[in-house]
């Protein structure tokens, strides 16, 4: 069902409903009214007049009970769009600075919780991503620092904590024999590396 399709079967409800209120208080104010005539014995013609003061504000029960049924909200966002669009219809250069205001807003919004997202909320793009580790070693004075290769071999050889241990040696390369040399990352790694990240090589395979 199309979201045109859902408005117009919400108007035509909407009316449905206040037909079906009016027809409710119209009721209640006429069998009110008859039992001022009958019980206590009002004048026909002051029955009415009773009944509405002993009622109450026909509109304010009737904003009551619209503010009950189902649409209501919606009803009054219609409402509030419809103001606020006469109103920055009246001031054009008011309305341009709101929009593009509000448009660089969510812009930066956007743009900011994309990389925060990226950063720090989306999982790795590895399987069991949540079992990998990092491993560091910790100096009392000089903090976290990545292992010695000699540190690593004698981890990975004593390993029986983990179902699989690999390094990595970091750094950059200069891509030349192409048409614009560039700059790339580049690593040398240990033999389980695409095992523990659960991946495979674009290229070649792994021996």
């Amino acid at each position: 069902m199309s979201r045109l399709t859902r408005f117009f079967r919400h108007v035509l409800r909407r009316r449905d409903e206040e037909a079906s209120m009016h027809e409710e208080m119209a009721y209640h104010l006429e069998m009110r009214a008859r039992q001022f005539a009958e019980d206590e014995g009002v004048a026909p013609e002051k029955a009415r007049d009773a009944a509405l003061r002993r009622f109450g504000n026909v509109a304010r029960v009737q904003e009551e009970a619209r503010s009950e049924r189902t649409g209501a909200r919606l009803d009054r966002l219609g409402k509030d769009l419809l103001l606020s669009l006469r109103a920055l219809g009246k001031a054009p250069g008011y309305a341009l600075t709101a929009i593009l205001t509000l448009a660089l807003g969510v812009g930066a919004t956007t743009a900011v919780y994309s990389v925060i997202h990226a950063l720090l909320l989306a999982p790795l793009p590895y399987s069991a991503a949540d079992r990998l580790v990092e491993i560091q070693s910790l100096h009392p004075e000089q903090g976290a620092s990545d292992l010695a290769p000699a540190t690593f071999g004698d981890l990975h050889e004593g390993n029986n904590s983990f179902a699989a241990v690999a390094g990595q040696y970091y750094y950059y390369l200069n891509l030349t024999g192409v048409e614009d040399a560039a700059r790339v990352n580049s690593a040398d790694v240990t033999a389980d590396f695409f095992s523990v990240f659960g991946v495979a090589p674009l290229r070649g395979r792994i021996w």
